[in-house]
């Protein structure tokens, strides 16, 4: 019931943003809970359950109680416990996908990954020009054609609009610049290369040139390379 609860959740997340990264759905998913709580659950936590549920790790999947009432609410129901009732009037799907075999479901999978290279080859060879790109520029992603006389294949993503209105990096920060929401939670992210050298972001994921995660910003890290009176 957990893990459908998990599923479902970065789900709607996926949609609402327009982002199939796990890493953003996550972020959106663990603002909600906070937004709805008051508590918080940090990204990661929510991120690593959902990657063994994905992974079918052997490992028992456990949340808060208001972890799960607060994906109740974000998934539409009044409570974890309408959750819970609807699921199993709507005919237990869930534990019907536990009967599944190993055996049935290895050669699914294997159905599954081979149907995938075949459209990811016909897509490669039929279908750039009608795929949406983008690329890092400077300080932010721009939207372009899918021209490898102008780009290296390195430097060109998979358009996502959420990267495209989000994420940026910040030129110049100083002691103004809002590294907080009003909750007191980072609104910033950074990535670290040699001394003084701190890369600022305004959104989380990965750094646009050697695809690191970023970090969330600390008041540790503002004083230590940006503002000591902060």
């Amino acid at each position: 019931m957990i893990e459908k609860l998990i599923l479902d959740s970065f789900k709607k997340a996926g949609k609402d943003i327009e982002s199939n990264k796990v890493t953003r759905q996550s972020s959106y998913i663990s603002d909600y809970i906070y937004n709805d709580s008051r508590e918080e659950f940090g990204e990661k936590s929510l991120r690593d359950k959902y990657n063994r549920i994905k992974n079918q790790v052997d490992v028992k999947i456990e949340l808060k109680d208001f972890v799960k009432e607060s994906l109740s609410h974000y998934l539409g129901y009044e409570s974890y416990r309408d959750y819970k009732l609807d699921f199993k009037t709507s005919g237990n799907n869930g534990l019907k996908k536990k009967l599944i075999s190993s055996k049935s479901l290895i050669i699914s999978s294997f159905i599954v990954l081979l149907l995938v290279f075949i459209i990811t080859l016909l897509g490669n060879i039929f279908s750039k020009n009608n795929e949406r790109w983008m690329t890092w520029q400077e300080d932010q992603y721009i939207e372009v054609e899918f021209d490898l006389s102008k780009y290296y294949k390195s430097e060109l993503d998979i358009y996502d609009k959420y990267l495209i209105m989000n994420f940026k990096e910040i030129n110049n920060p100083n002691c103004n610049t809002e590294f907080f929401n009003d909750n007191g939670l980072p609104n910033k992210w950074y990535w670290k290369q040699g001394k003084g050298n701190l890369e600022i972001f305004t959104a989380p994921g990965l750094h646009p040139i050697n695809g690191k995660t970023l970090k969330k910003i600390t008041k540790y890290m503002i004083r230590e390379h940006i503002c000591k009176e902060f």
